[in-house]
Parts: structure tokens; C-alpha cells; sequence
């Protein structure tokens, strides 16, 4: 609420224009992009679910309307960290350290707090991408029904009617659907009693049968120029990305660059963030040697290491793995676009990669929860929770304010 009142009007990126855009549909009853020219190339759902807010708050004037519009926008950073909350639960039920440091650093976050509070369409389309990814993990966990087989199609729908970058976290959701769905007719068959043989020439067959089904519509989308762009924005963003000094411009903007990209952190306030990545770092790193050292435990006597390996991929949950190339193709996917936006000039910033800050601020809060020691879970989430909510204040006090008055 202190981000929305104190920064003056249009000093968000292109919130002039999205206003605009909503005076267009309040106003003269059209929709952009169908009976009216857009003044941005994205498309309406946005326009349109923020358009009450400018009627309650145009009985004020313009800045009302601006403030409810904004006010709009911070109501989705709050479904935003509440998702972030229902995922870490469905993930890990027994972290709790997880269940509230991955919404406290969702809704503590400056940057995503500075956009979310904006008249524009980021913090929508973060929460439809967190939403896909809340259904996707609930498909992988508990399979597929019809009720929520009309949630992810619903979600998919309104994400693709707020901004295209939607397609970046619907291209590794669509994925993981097809590998559910092929772990799920391999335990059919199994289930059924196939002999192996039999199951395996039937694998075959149905691998067969997918890939060709895959293939065409493929070969069909390789003529179509809207896939031409964005493969190549992919295969020349993955490179472009690889440079350190991207990473780094990208981490900064993540957690903080306001205005038009024109007030930056200060040092010490990076220096704190680097201190925090490095943590969660440290704490994945020890996760996996600790997960090797109990494999070689576990291993049992006589046994050659292949089928060590094989007898424990039997024991491995499958789903937790399907979960982990949700979340790491995601984040790759959208770095490699935000890379390629940041090489050749078409603009980018961090905030690019708000549409996979679920996925980013889990891992990070699974990094940090491997530290802490299981006495210590409510002090270390008061300390995290204080930490960044001073953190904000400063923030505010030393950048924002100064900035502007």
C-alpha cells in the first residue's frame, strides 16, 4: 500500500498506456485488439477485469482510478503468495519452514511488489502462471479429473488473454502433461497384468504411436512464422543467457529496479541478496551430497552399482522428479527468452521472469530450509519474515522517496 501511494502516476513501465487501454473499453465500450486499434500488442482480459476498479475509483479522479487499478494489481501478488503457500505444502507437507518462507518471499519481494502494484498486466499474468503450475503439480500428484481438467483449461485460456509470455510456462506444462499421461497408461497396462514382453512390445508401440501424433502437428507448426520467432528466440536466448553479466543484471532487476528501470538497489542491498542466493545454494548442494551419501548407504552388499542404481530408481518417487523438470525447464525457458529480448535490443528486465518467481523462490526457500535446524523453524521464519519486511521499509525510505521527492 506504501508502494501505491507514494509513486507518482505513469512512473511504472508503460502504465500510461495500459491506462489507456482501460479508458478505451470504461469509456467508449471497446475491446483492444477487436473493435479497437491497441495501443500495446497484448491481449484483453486485463483491460477488462481491471475496468470495475477504474469506475470505483474514477469517483475520485484520475489518481483514484490509478490507485484502485494498482490496488487491483496488489490483491493478485496476494493469490500469488497464497499459491506459492498451497504448492510448498502439496510439495513438501512436512516442511513447514517452506510452507511460509515461499509466500513471505513471493509478497516480500520489492520488485514484484513495485510491479504487482502497477497499472499493467504482469502481476495477472504471474498469477495465471502460478496457477498452472499449482494444477500441474496437483496432475502430477493426484492425476487427472474432470473438474480439473476444466481448471488447467480455464487457466490456460485466461493466461493466453493476458501477455504472450505466457506460452514460455504452458510449453513445460504441456510437457509434463504428456509424460503423466504416459505414466499413466504404463500402469494401466501394468495393472492389467501384461507379461513384460508384451508390455514392452506394447511400449513400444504406444511410444511410437505418440511420437507421430507429436511429430505432424510439429512439422505443421515449423511453416508457421509465430513458431519460427519463438523457436529462435529459445535456441538464440539460451546462448545469449550464458553471459555472467546478464545473470547478474537479471538477479539485480529481479529483486529491485523501479520506475522505468531507472532506480536501482543500492550495493549493500545486493550484497544482502547474494549473501541469501548463497545460502539457498549451499543448502540445495548439501541436499544432494546428502542424498548420495544415502544411496551409497543404502546400497546393498554383492550388488554391482547398475542395479544398486536400478533397485533404488524403483524406490524413487516419480513424481517429485516430474515436478523438479516442471520447475527447471520453466526457469530455463524464460531466462533463454529474456536473454535473447536482452541481446538483440527488443528490451527486458527481471521482471520478465516474474512469470517463474514460484518456481525460483521455491528452490531458493528449499536451499535455506536445509540450514536450519528443525528447533529453529519459527525463529528462522520470524527472522526471515522481519528481515525483508525492514528490508522493504529501507527500500522505500532510501530509494523510492528520494527518488521521486
Amino acid at each position: 500500500m506504501i508502494f501505491i501511494a507514494l509513486i507518482p502516476k505513469w512512473q511504472a513501465y508503460d502504465e500510461d498506456r495500459y491506462f489507456g487501454e482501460i479508458i478505451v473499453v470504461t469509456e467508449q465500450n471497446k475491446i483492444p485488439g477487436f473493435s479497437a486499434e491497441p495501443q500495446i500488442d497484448h491481449p484483453p482480459l486485463y483491460y477488462l477485469l481491471a475496468s470495475p476498479f477504474y469506475y470505483l475509483g474514477n469517483m475520485w479522479g484520475e489518481s483514484g482510478a490509478v490507485f484502485m487499478i494498482r490496488l487491483f494489481g496488489l490483491t493478485q501478488l496476494v493469490l500469488l503468495s497464497y499459491i506459492g503457500f498451497l504448492i510448498a505444502k502439496e510439495v513438501f507437507p512436512d516442511n513447514i519452514f517452506m510452507h511460509y518462507s515461499v509466500p513471505s518471499l513471493l509478497v516480500l519481494n520489492p520488485q514484484l511488489i513495485y510491479v504487482s502494484g502497477s497499472v499493467q498486466a504482469d502481476a495477472l499474468l504471474d498469477t495465471f502462471c502460478a496457477l498452472l503450475f499449482w494444477q500441474g503439480i496437483l496432475l502430477i500428484k493426484r492425476g487427472a479429473s474432470v473438474k480439473r481438467t476444466l481448471a488447467i483449461a480455464a487457466i490456460i485460456i485466461g493466461g493466453l488473454l493476458t501477455k504472450q509470455r505466457f506460452n514460455i510456462v504452458l510449453v513445460s506444462f504441456s510437457m509434463i502433461a504428456i509424460l503423466v499421461a504416459v505414466r499413466l497408461i504404463w500402469s494401466k497396462l501394468r495393472s492389467r497384468g501384461y507379461h513384460p514382453l508384451s508390455l514392452r512390445i506394447k511400449n513400444v508401440a504406444l511410444s511410437t504411436t505418440l511420437l507421430s501424433v507429436t511429430f505432424l502437428p510439429i512439422m505443421f507448426l515449423l511453416r508457421n512464422n509465430k513458431f519460427n520467432e519463438w523457436s529462435t528466440i529459445i535456441a538464440k536466448g539460451a546462448l545469449a543467457s550464458n553471459d555472467l553479466h546478464f545473470r547478474s543484471r537479471m538477479f539485480r532487476q529481479f529483486w529491485g529496479h523501479f520506475g522505468w528501470w531507472d532506480i536501482p538497489l543500492g550495493e549493500r542491498m545486493y550484497q544482502i541478496l547474494d549473501f541469501l542466493a548463497l545460502l539457498a545454494l549451499t543448502g540445495i548442494i548439501v541436499s544432494i551430497i546428502a542424498a548420495i551419501l544415502d544411496f551409497y548407504k543404502k546400497r546393498e552388499k554383492g550388488r554391482n552399482w547398475n542395479d544398486s542404481i536400478l533397485a533404488r530408481l524403483k524406490e524413487t518417487d516419480i513424481s517429485m522428479l516430474l515436478i523438479m523438470i516442471f520447475f527447471i525447464s520453466s526457469i530455463i525457458l524464460s531466462y533463454a527468452a529474456t536473454g535473447y529480448y536482452d541481446a538483440f535490443g527488443a528490451g527486458s528486465g527481471g521482471r520478465y521472469n516474474f512469470i517463474v518467481a514460484v518456481p525460483v523462490i521455491f528452490f531458493m526457500s528449499f536451499g535455506m530450509s536445509k540450514l536450519v535446524p528443525s528447533g529453529q523453524v519459527g525463529l528462522a521464519l520470524t527472522s526471515l519474515f522481519g528481515g525483508f519486511f525492514l528490508f522493504d521499509l529501507l527500500v522505500i525510505y532510501n530509494y523510492i522517496v528520494p527518488f521521486y521527492y
